[in-house]
């Protein structure tokens, strides 16, 4: 109430300010990225990195109870699954919203799937703290609170996608499939070129060895 009534900035930056407010009011700050260039790509970045680090934090650091002690931590897939999903998402998007009439640009792309992931970093803290504190069956208030963050950054997908491309929910939910689709492909084309490369370095390593140990 004080710092409401005598007008007190807390957060001077008006970047940052759109970026926090994007969960509250996520039709104009997307509105403004689209028709006012808003938003900020070094801010993306920075929450997709804390994004990588709340998922990390919520994989190693949250109790006992609610971590997978059957399986080993990999900070790799962890990384590939955060910020790879996100690069590769603004990346096949965008191709697959410019075959199809979209408009939207990388850098608005980038910034719409980064400012949405902000619940899911609310999510994984809260999950974190309160995991402390709670037994198994009071714990899948969690997992229903995890799922809802993740339905509010769906939510907020959505309504940024169809902003940025100027499209309607039928064609978002077309682009968004051929875009899973898309992504689905060119993991497989990076596996496949990955297990090439490890046969044909094992293949040269093979001729080098026969030929000067022969």
């Amino acid at each position: 109430y004080i710092i409401k009534k005598k007008n007190i900035a807390i957060i001077r930056s008006e970047a940052v300010k759109q970026m926090l407010s994007a969960p509250f009011h996520p039709a104009v700050v997307f509105d403004d990225v689209k028709r006012k260039k808003g938003g900020s790509v070094f801010l993306g970045v920075i929450i997709m990195l804390v994004f990588y680090i709340s998922a990390i934090i919520k994989s190693t650091k949250s109790g006992f109870l609610f971590q997978n002690s059957g399986t080993s931590f990999n900070s790799v897939l962890v990384l590939l699954q955060t910020v790879g999903f996100i690069l590769l998402w603004t990346l096949t998007n965008w191709a697959i919203a410019t075959l199809l009439g979209g408009i939207g640009k990388p850098r608005e792309i980038f910034i719409v799937i980064t400012y949405s992931i902000q619940p899911l970093i609310v999510g994984n803290i809260i999950y974190t703290v309160f995991s402390y504190g709670l037994n198994l069956s009071e714990g899948k208030f969690l997992s229903v609170f995890a799922t809802a963050m993740v339905l509010f950054s769906v939510f907020m997908v959505i309504i940024g996608s169809i902003k940025i491309h100027d499209i309607s929910f039928g064609s978002f939910l077309w682009i968004s499939f051929l875009t899973f689709i898309g992504m689905l492909i060119v993991i497989l084309l990076f596996a496949l070129v990955v297990i090439l490369v490890q046969q044909t370095g094992g293949f040269i390593g093979t001729m080098i060895n026969e030929l000067f140990f022969r």
